[in-house]
């Protein structure tokens, strides 16, 4: 929110299960004739949903977040706000829960095979409830500075022309770590460093004459991406007859410079009341330089497991020294835990260096809506329009660009508000058209993920939703979506079974697009009958269901790597007192289902299995507020 002319604010505290603690307030107001402020602050903490083997929370929060704004409006023709903001977090919230065995590959079943926990064959266990807890022996750390200032200005040239300038620079720095094996033997550990920088530029004009509405810009983006990843592990991965100790092993670095601008334009003209029109058009120039980029991977993933000390030849019938092997009892790898993880004298050796290669990708993307309206209550449209998603690299890995992702997008629908605005529903039915649709896979000898270009795909539905008041205390609102999405062109190698080779994919449901989605949500507000007697003015209960269908997490759309329907019940009391003050209660996941978030491969060379995230578990507690 932005600086307000009166004094304002409010603070709000809420409390709950997991021993959360949250605060959130503001203030906010005058300076002076011309100039206001506000400030604005947020702490969040909470335990663990769980805990890992030694005994400490895990997928717990604890966060601090503050941001201050200037509005300087000397008069009614130029307003400025300058913001400034910055988020700290430090915690356990990056935690990645053991989720089973991945999907087998067929040329190599059983205990040997590619998607066994390495960790097992060394006496590992991992936790009874795997949702909640894990036995991994690696912190899972979570540490993240976020800070940002924002210019805003808008200067009134005339009635019909205003300018408007966003100038806004971004600062982060991230580092996080997870156990890879989710058990007490100190397998395998992913410590993970960020940071970057990002700098944009808009120039806006804008406004109207008559029945045209206009505007037109320019934007600049200025991106600078740095970091690094390794994989720390313990020897006896290759070999369980040697003493436990951990090696260097996977290590990677890479860094992405993006540079993009763009022109812009949009035009509406009203014919009549009842008939209008938008069309709009933007072109994209996006230069993506990967200015470094080296990796160092002493462990290839070799089948079956434990790797042998010898290796077939080029000659059949010949072997010779694996160096997955070998490497294994030279001093020189091994890993000192009691150097930073980043210390020289702890990285693998020698690296893959690559060269330095930049790309450019360009496109225009138009837009044309239509739109009528025949009476203050309904309103129907129709929209083309096509959207750009500039091509890359994955930094890290040696591999080539990737191509840009082009969406072609019809869409017309309904907006209806009847029976004096006690029933507003809208509904919109789709097609998108992708060619060279971006799909990250896992990189199955380890490290960052992999982006595919999948040739085509398309996806079609119809969404409806509701609002609706049939008596002034009554209300009842809900939404429905429906959606088919396949991969039309798509082969990929899938890191779990690499002896199948490249599958063909094509007719399969894109990850992460449910079928069906469905919400609804019934509320009652209860008013005080005698006024002052009563400590509150109005009490509002709502009950809240949602519903999504079999999601699945990859494009090879397997069972192990998906989640069956669900629904989520959500409850909320909502007390609206005198003076300002107001409160409330709240349950979420009513039932305490567990349910995956997201499911991920991990690398073949440490067994191929799942990692997973959860939803959260029940969460019940009290807010209280105060407004003024």
């Amino acid at each position: 929110a932005d600086p307000t002319e009166r004094l304002s604010g409010y603070a709000e505290g809420t409390i709950g299960n997991y021993n959360l603690v949250r605060f959130e307030g503001a203030i906010s107001g005058p300076l002076s004739d011309t100039l206001s402020a506000r400030l604005a602050i947020q702490t969040i903490d909470r335990g663990g949903y769980g805990h890992d083997g030694a005994g400490r929370d895990i997928d717990d929060q604890h966060s601090r977040a503050v941001r201050a704004k200037l509005k300087f409006e000397p008069s009614s023709d130029f307003k400025a706000i300058l913001s400034a903001e910055y988020f700290h977090e430090d915690d356990f919230a990056s935690a990645l829960h053991y989720a089973g065995p991945g999907d087998p590959d067929p040329n190599f079943p059983g205990a040997m095979g590619a998607t066994v926990n390495r960790a097992f064959v060394l006496g590992g266990t991992v936790a009874n409830d795997l949702y909640r807890d894990t036995n991994g022996d690696t912190p899972s750390t979570f540490k993240k500075d976020d800070w940002a200032i924002t210019a805003a200005i808008d200067w009134k040239l005339s009635d019909d022309m205003t300018l408007t300038s966003i100038s806004s620079y971004r600062d982060v720095d991230f580092h996080s770590q997870f156990d890879f094996d989710g058990t007490k033997v100190t397998l395998a550990y992913d410590p993970q460093f960020t940071k970057g920088k990002q700098f944009s530029q808009e120039l806006r004009l804008g406004g109207a004459i008559g029945d045209l509405t206009y505007v037109a810009g320019l934007f600049y983006y200025y991106d600078d991406m740095f970091f690094q990843n390794r994989v720390v592990r313990d020897r006896r991965n290759f070999n369980p007859s040697l003493s436990p100790q951990l090696i260097k092993s996977f290590y990677q670095y890479g860094g992405i410079k993006t540079n993009a601008y763009a022109a812009f334009s949009q035009v509406s003209y009203e014919f009549t009341d009842q008939f209008g029109i938008d069309v709009g058009g933007r072109y994209s120039s996006e230069t993506k330089d990967r200015y470094a980029e080296a990796v160092v991977n002493r462990q290839p993933a070799s089948f079956p497991y434990p790797t042998p000390e010898f290796i077939p030849g080029t000659i059949p019938g010949t072997f010779v020294p694996n160096p997955g092997y070998a490497i294994l009892t030279d001093p020189n790898q091994f890993f000192d835990p009691n150097l930073d993880v980043l210390d020289p004298r702890n990285l693998p050796g020698p690296m893959a260096v690559f060269p330095r290669t930049k790309k450019t990708f360009k496109k225009f993307t138009p837009k044309v809506t239509v739109r009528f309206k025949p009476t203050e209550e309904v309103m129907a449209y129709a929209t083309y329009s096509v959207g750009f998603r500039s091509g890359g690299f994955v930094a890290g890995s040696g591999s080539p660009a990737f191509l840009p992702e082009v969406l072609k997008s019809y869409e017309g629908g309904l907006k209806l508000d009847l029976f004096d605005r006690r029933l507003q529903a809208n509904f919109a039915a789709f097609y998108y058209d992708y060619s060279n649709l971006q799909v990250t896979r896992i990189n199955p000898a380890g490290g960052a993920n992999l982006v595919d270009s999948a040739g085509s795909a398309e996806l079609y539905g119809a969404e409806f939703s509701f609002n609706a008041r049939p008596v002034d205390d009554f209300k009842i609102d809900g939404q429905l979506g429906w959606l088919h999405a396949r991969y039309k062109e798509y082969s990929s190698l899938d890191s779990n079974r690499p002896s199948l080779g490249v599958l063909n994919l094509s007719g399969n449901q894109i990850a992460l697009a449910p079928e069906w989605t469905a919400s609804t949500g019934v509320e009652y507000t209860w008013h005080s009958a005698v006024g002052d007697v009563l400590v509150y003015r109005s009490l509002r209960d709502r009950l809240e269901a949602k519903y999504t269908s079999k999601v699945f997490f990859t494009p090879f759309n397997t069972d192990r790597y998906s989640e069956d329907g669900f629904v989520f019940f959500d409850a909320y009391l909502n007390i609206e007192g005198h003076n300002g003050m107001y409160g409330g209660l709240y349950v979420k996941n009513i039932a305490n289902k567990d349910v995956w978030a997201s499911l991920t491969g991990l690398p073949v060379s440490l067994g191929g299995t799942i990692g997973g995230t959860a939803y959260a578990p029940r969460t019940f507690g009290p807010r209280i507020g105060y407004r003024f």
